[in-house]
């Protein structure tokens, strides 16, 4: 830029926050429109971030700009004067954008992107509105699509791998997700071993590698080989609880083992893992499991409602031939040992109590005061008739 320019030169730029690979929220230098152009021009995307920009940022009101921006998608076009020094960086000595030697692309904003060509049809026209206006919809963030995907998270063991990994591409699909994309969206999906091999495929591959890459590590790290699955879905019964969550959930398994299962088969298989004696209850002619599911779910509040009986005020019960007898809960008592060594109100199980072998040498010690005294009165009794003898000779 020659030296007898302006001492600042007034541009428009556009400064949007964008989500980054790590989730974080930054914010992006996008075009720049030297003042008097009609033009727009665009940054290369790999130096669109504000790291890029050291000099630009400087500059106050660009500094604010970027902290008032934080969500993903906002933008603002603003006018800045750039000083010399900075100006510098960013136009040539004809005033063309540039950056590091780089001729900025130029790009044209909004309903402009059509050709002022009178030649052009209505529909067409129409044609190019339409899409110039879908290119400008905003991005949904990676937590926009966190929130819309309906997709469980899979955690290497949760789910048929070939069919998870089906239904996140077509859930990517559905919202317009590139390819190119879908490696950095898959982490938001992944948990436990799943997590662990997405940060090792990362290190290994990077992130620029093709999708179909991922896809087939993903399928050959993940994908069933043996027949436990086959088994643990098969052999899955009703063991206790709610039969319509078994039913459901044997069904949701089934599908994961094989999304084209005939509905007739999934029907056999989940009344065969109920109880014997529902088992009967149940019509042989059900042709969905909708019905069968109704069906079961008639059964499950009548079992329900015979098991929820509560017998109250019993503690225990004892079988007495084909009698049941029933004790009604008895109230508490003191201890008696507590009681008889002059502490009453002592609410505790007498052979718990500290107090057993006290009372043991109290009722030693009345025993033999007892016999002594029997004794004792013995030995008196007999003195007594002695005497009576004995006068009763010499009289």
């Amino acid at each position: 830029m020659s030296q007898n320019k302006k001492y600042s030169v007034l541009v428009h730029l556009r400064i949007q926050a964008e989500e980054a690979v790590d989730g974080k929220i930054i914010q992006k230098i996008k075009t720049i429109r030297p003042d008097g152009r009609k033009k727009i021009y665009l940054f290369p995307v790999e130096h669109q971030e504000l790291k890029f920009h050291e000099e630009l940022v400087t500059i106050n009101k660009i500094k604010k700009i970027c902290k008032s921006i934080k969500k993903c998608g906002e933008f603002r076009n603003i006018s800045v004067e750039l000083p010399r020094e900075i100006a510098n960086l960013y136009l040539d000595s004809d005033f063309d954008p540039v950056f590091k030697d780089y001729y900025l692309e130029e790009v044209v904003e909004g309903i402009n992107k059509i050709p002022e060509n009178p030649s052009l049809d209505i529909p067409e026209i129409i044609r190019r509105i339409v899409e110039t206006l879908s290119s400008n919809k905003p991005q949904l963030s990676f937590y926009d699509i966190t929130k819309n995907f309906i997709l469980d998270n899979y955690n290497g063991r949760n789910d048929n791998a070939e069919l998870w990994l089906e239904n996140f591409e077509n859930e990517c699909i559905r919202f317009e997700i590139a390819e190119e994309k879908m490696f950095e969206i898959l982490r938001l999906f992944l948990d436990g071993n799943a997590k662990d091999w997405y940060t090792s495929a990362r290190i290994k591959y990077g992130l620029e590698t093709p999708w179909v890459i991922f896809k087939d590590s993903f399928r050959k790290t993940f994908s069933e080989k043996g027949w436990s699955s086959a088994r643990l879905v098969y052999n899955f019964r009703h063991k206790g609880g709610s039969m319509v969550e078994y039913a459901l959930k044997k069904e949701r398994m089934l599908l994961s083992r094989d999304p084209k299962m005939p509905e007739a088969i999934r029907i056999d298989l989940i009344v065969i893992g109920l109880p014997i004696f529902i088992q009967e209850k149940l019509d042989n002619e059900i042709q969905s499991t909708e019905h069968l599911i109704s069906e079961i779910r008639k059964f499950d509040i009548n079992v329900r409602s015979s098991t929820s009986i509560k017998v109250e005020n019993v503690v225990s019960k004892e079988k007495l031939g084909n009698k049941e007898k029933f004790h009604p809960k008895s109230e508490k008592k003191p201890c008696e040992i507590c009681e008889k060594l002059g502490s009453p109100n002592r609410f505790h199980k007498q052979d718990d109590c500290w107090n057993k072998h006290r009372i043991k040498t109290v009722n030693t010690t009345e025993l033999q005061r007892d016999l002594n005294d029997r004794i004792s009165d013995f030995t008196i009794s007999q003195k007594e008739e002695t005497d009576i003898t004995k006068r009763n000779l010499m009289g």
